[in-house]
């Protein structure tokens, strides 16, 4: 009895903690990438994790990749890892960067994987991992490229676009209440993958707006809807200037005002409407929209009534209003008039070949309102002032070098010359020795 009331107890103190169980402890090696396709020529990285359930004790791994697509070119362990814990980590990672010189697919895995168990000494590796990376030539990407650049919808907030929208339909119109000065564009793209601009919270002014929605497809083709949105004007204060008409932009808009230019207003058909003046070189400007919708910067000549188109170059910490009715005379005649596009305006200018990529401008500093004529440097958009002197110097250098030039070319006309006679009478003397030569030998042979 006293037998069975012992084992008893030994089973109670096994079932209730008197001998701890232990659990089978697992380690894992896994292998990610940052990216599971990269161009070739292009970088990525590699995560090689050490793991498990219990304390890791030793672990041990080879790291396997194809050499024919790939080169490790930097890590922060060596390819061959030999490591230990001290029985607090669970896990530990290593980073490996590699470039792919090849099109294909490459392949990193782990070969000779050991995991020893920090408590139990024994091996615990369940399985080691790999992974691989698609590689492509730039080519190959970009033809996987969706050329999709329509839109699926487009509309403006509380209007109606006409003609309903399609997307194969590329212009549309809108009438807009007189005083509406913005619209709620909404639009998107048939394809996720396209990029839109133009669509969100848009300025508009009396008359017409162009406004482009611009839809970029991921191969970088490009499709451009277009919505003629007009704003009616109560009474329109409409000139004409060179035979063209103009609508008078009476109140502020997005469009940026020109350096040293104050707000004020001027009298235009027995109206008061928005203007800039500049009094440092006493002349004020109006915004007119063309039928077409482009604004424009004009000045207003308030004793004349009259309209002329501003133009002006900016560049650095000069500001420079064009005076395009500037006289030839006034610099050098190797210069001949032509004109230049100084974004997307065209100026008159002058150059000495149609080539250049300098040209000479007139004009009016409108910070100082000094005159004068400038150099401007159309590839880098760069303004200096004009010494006709040099040009004068350069010149007359140039008349000496090209009489220089003249007189060798006429010392080597005579001397040609001279060579070419020399030659002749040296042929002709040779033919007449040669012919007395002739007539001795012959009245020899007769003699004999």
């Amino acid at each position: 009895m006293k037998k069975k009331i012992v084992l008893c107890l030994i089973a109670l103190f096994m079932c209730f903690g008197g001998i701890k169980e232990v659990s089978a402890a697992n380690g894992y090696i896994s292998v990610n990438t940052s990216s599971s396709s990269v161009v070739v020529g292009k970088s990525f990285n590699v995560t090689v994790t050490v793991s498990s359930n219990a304390p890791l004790g030793t672990w041990e791994y080879s790291l396997n990749y194809d050499s024919s697509k790939l080169r490790l070119t930097s890590s922060n362990a060596t390819p061959h890892i030999v490591d230990y814990g001290n029985g607090s980590k669970k896990s530990v990672s290593y980073s490996y960067t590699f470039v792919a010189t090849a099109s294909g697919s490459a392949t990193v895995s782990i070969k000779n994987g050991s995991i020893i168990d920090y408590e139990s000494e024994q091996e615990i590796l369940k399985s080691a991992g790999s992974t691989s990376v698609k590689i492509l030539t730039q080519a190959e990407v970009q033809a996987s490229y969706s050329s999709n650049n329509y839109l699926s919808q487009l509309a403006i907030a509380g209007v109606e676009i006409s003609p309903e929208f399609a997307k194969e339909t590329m212009e549309y119109e809108v009438e807009l209440e007189a005083g509406t000065t913005s619209i709620e564009v909404s639009g998107k793209a048939e394809d996720s993958r396209a990029d839109v601009e133009g669509l969100g919270k848009l300025d508009v002014t009396d008359g017409v707006n162009n406004i482009n929605i611009t839809v970029t497809a991921e191969n970088g083709n490009t499709r451009v809807y277009t919505i003629k949105a007009t704003v009616k004007e109560l009474n329109p204060v409409v000139v004409t200037v060179d035979n063209k008409q103009y609508t008078v932009i009476r109140k502020k808009t997005e469009v940026e005002v020109p350096s040293y230019y104050t707000e004020t207003t001027v009298n235009i058909n027995d109206e008061d409407v928005l203007a800039y003046e500049n009094t440092i070189i006493g002349i004020k400007l109006v915004l007119l929209k063309d039928e077409s919708g482009k604004i424009l910067w004009f000045i207003y000549d308030e004793e004349s009534s009259s309209f002329m188109q501003y133009k002006e170059i900016k560049t650095g910490n000069i500001t420079l209003y064009i005076i395009e009715d500037a006289l030839v005379e006034d610099i050098n005649e190797m210069y001949k008039k032509t004109s230049i596009n100084v974004l997307d305006t065209i100026i008159s200018a002058f150059k000495i070949k149609d080539t250049d990529k300098f040209a000479l401008v007139y004009g009016v500093n409108v910070e100082t309102n000094e005159k004068g004529w400038y150099s401007y440097d159309i590839e880098n958009n760069t303004l200096q002032r004009y010494n006709e002197n040099i040009v004068d110097i350069l010149t007359k250098q140039l008349d000496k070098s090209n009489l220089l030039i003249l007189i060798l070319i006429i010392i080597n006309a005579i001397f040609v010359s001279g060579l070419i006679v020399m030659i002749i009478l040296n042929i002709r003397k040779r033919k007449f020795n040669k012919k007395s030569l002739n007539s001795i030998n012959t009245k020899r042979r007769l003699n004999i």
